[in-house]
């Protein structure tokens, strides 16, 4: 459970007398280690491990209780507000424009890495230090040993970083949990290497996830039918300062409110909207959440790009067609939406059963669209046949690098959107492994 303390261990020397343990620790209070010859021999006592926790305010939190939470906030009351430009009040005023409103979530998502999450550290009896991680920041390794090592008086400076190949990462090997672990079990063994390993079951259910988020999208139409103003709230648990307050040094992450992280891909900048407004409203937890690929583009573009869809439906017009109108001030953006409507035949008949969809994108200096087609069961199942994905990622320097990341992106976007979900009872993750960790998750009503 995330907050809960180790009351006390009860059968501590029974595993402490168990073949090839070397040493049993608390660490930090919230977190049991076992010290063995081997990783099987350390692997086979912690789950011998009778561990008597502390109550906490979350005991009875639940995935219902969580997302009651987000949808209270999407109220008018004390969002943050990011952006506004133009008369938005006015356009939702008496006697507006037709108004289309829609409302979405997603859940809490893992990283759930192939590789589980592993670090080896070295501390000499002179202070200096060794560390071998698939980190994403060497910097960050160097403050976990720092960190980890608490009183050995191990100094940033005096690491040695090995970063070896991630087994995928995307946010979570920028962490420095591990590696802070690792390091405060080798400072009570000096001279030696400690290699920590955690199980899977460790990093789906207690690591660092994506934060769940509902948004509230509005748009009142012109006689054109298109947005004469866009409304966009979303509401999740602040990412930079979550993060934040884990790995810097200094322990602080600032404000939650507000955070930049939350309305990535909500703004849609480059659509000519005449007047548009984005909040945020930050909703805590007791869960620890992070940077996850594409961090709030994630859910936003989902979000948005879907809602944009219900524009267009609303107007009688053809997804593509009402996109290519907003991008009339965005030819870099339209060229990319033209060239993979033209690479997935847009338009086309399709059969009975089978159709469908386009968005657009732009993130992080480059501009994506892809058109995604389906299949659609009688009982509703959706079976994602094929994607057509077109870029501009500015000057290329590696073609397959970059066919790379897009296919990995889709893939990763796939998953995610259909088969991934965490479910909290009890304050827990009910996920343990990849067994039950791919699971159905019900669409969410048109509002």
């Amino acid at each position: 459970m995330f907050g809960a303390a180790v009351a006390r261990l009860r059968n501590a020397a029974a595993v402490r007398a168990r073949p090839g343990i070397l040493d049993l620790a608390v660490i930090d209070g919230r977190g049991v280690a076992v010290v063995a010859t081997s990783w099987w021999a350390a692997e086979t006592a912690a789950a011998q491990l009778d561990i008597a926790w502390t109550e906490t305010a979350a005991d009875r939190a639940s995935s219902a209780t969580l997302a009651a939470a987000l949808q209270a906030a999407l109220g008018d009351e004390g969002a943050h507000e990011h952006l506004r430009e133009g008369a938005v009040e006015a356009a939702f005023g008496p006697g507006a424009a037709p108004l289309v409103e829609a409302s979405y979530t997603v859940p809490f998502v893992a990283h759930a890495c192939m590789e589980p999450m592993n670090a080896t550290v070295l501390i000499r009896e002179d202070g200096t230090a060794e560390a071998w991680c698939s980190s994403q920041s060497p910097l960050t390794m160097r403050w976990g040993v720092n960190r980890g090592a608490g009183w050995a008086g191990v100094e940033p400076a005096s690491v040695a970083c090995h970063v070896t190949m991630t087994g995928g990462a995307f946010g979570r090997r920028g962490e420095l949990d591990v590696v802070a672990q690792a390091a405060f079990l080798a400072a009570r063994h000096r001279g030696r290497p400690v290699k920590l390993m955690w199980s899977r079951e460790e990093d789906i259910g207690r690591g660092v996830f994506r934060s769940h988020a509902a948004a509230r999208l509005r748009a009142a139409l012109g006689p054109d039918g298109l947005p004469a103003a866009y409304d966009a709230l979303v509401a999740a648990q602040a990412v930079q300062q979550s993060a934040a307050s884990r790995t810097l040094p200094f322990g602080q992450g600032g404000s939650p409110v507000g955070d930049r992280f939350t309305v990535e891909g909500l703004e849609k900048a480059y659509y000519a909207f005449p007047a548009r407004r984005v909040r945020s409203r930050h909703v805590p937890s007791h869960l620890p959440v992070g940077v996850w690929r594409s961090n709030g583009y994630s859910f936003n573009t989902f979000f948005t790009e879907s809602f944009i869809d219900e524009c267009a439906l609303a107007a009688g017009q053809d997804p593509l067609t009402y996109r290519r109108a907003l991008l009339r001030a965005s030819p870099r953006h339209r060229a990319v939406l033209d060239r993979v409507a033209a690479m997935a035949g847009w338009g086309r008949p399709m059969a009975p059963g089978r159709g469908r969809g386009i968005a657009l994108e732009a993130a992080y200096e480059s501009v994506v669209a892809q058109v995604a087609e389906v299949t659609v069961a009688a009982d509703g199942e959706v079976r994602l046949d094929h994607v057509f994905c077109a870029a501009d990622v500015g000057t290329v320097v590696n073609p397959d690098a970059v066919a790379a990341q897009m296919e990995g992106g889709i893939l990763f976007g796939a998953t995610t959107a259909m088969m991934s979900a965490l479910t909290l009872d009890a304050g827990a993750v009910v996920e343990s492994n990849f067994h039950d960790f791919p699971c159905s998750v019900s669409p969410t009503p048109r509002a």
